[in-house]
């Protein structure tokens, strides 16, 4: 009698299904191990690059306070300047009306007095007017031609003339208008 051996097939089929299973357990763990590498590496990275933004974030927030701490000094420089720069326009003015009166005193002379010295702004001019008088018509008429002089229009081109007036006392006043830009 001859037998059959079923169970030989099935142990081969067994064999053969343990194989299979094997080698997808070696794939499923190589795969799993990348897997878990890469979600290591990513996680590393990750950590890394959030470690970095704050970092640079609180450098960030450092640097801000630096630069509102610095804030309060700039607007002080600022003040600074602005104060300094108005002070220069001032003595600039000043110095140029002091020049001008003390040009002119020279040429009036010291036997005209000057009644009357006002500054004026008129249209963005700055005006230096002075009232002359004297009791002597002719010393008058000098300091007329010292005023039309080719000299003093090199200095001072625009300077105006008028208002030859002679009081009840008999002095006579002249009104001189001298443009400060000019000079």
């Amino acid at each position: 009698m001859k037998t059959i051996n079923f169970v030989s097939r099935r142990q081969k089929n067994l064999n053969k299904q343990q194989l299979i299973d094997v080698k997808y357990f070696y794939i499923s763990a190589a795969v799993l191990a990348v897997v878990v590498t890469v979600t290591a590496i990513t996680l590393g990275l990750q950590w890394y690059v959030f470690s970095q933004l704050r970092s640079v974030e609180s450098e960030s927030e450092s640097l801000q306070a630096q630069i509102l701490s610095g804030e309060n000094k700039e607007n002080t420089f600022i003040v600074l300047v602005h104060k300094l720069g108005a002070m220069s326009r001032v003595m600039d003015e000043r110095q140029k009306r002091q020049a001008a009166v003390d040009y002119f005193s020279s040429i009036f002379g010291s036997s005209v007095l000057v009644e009357e010295m006002r500054y004026e702004e008129d249209q963005n001019k700055q005006l230096l007017v002075f009232k002359l008088v004297s009791k002597d018509v002719f010393i008058l008429e000098t300091v007329l031609e010292k005023l039309q002089s080719v000299e003093l229009k090199k200095i001072y081109a625009q300077v105006k003339v008028g208002g030859l007036n002679r009081s009840e006392r008999g002095s006579y006043s002249l009104d001189v208008v001298v443009p400060l830009s000019q000079g």
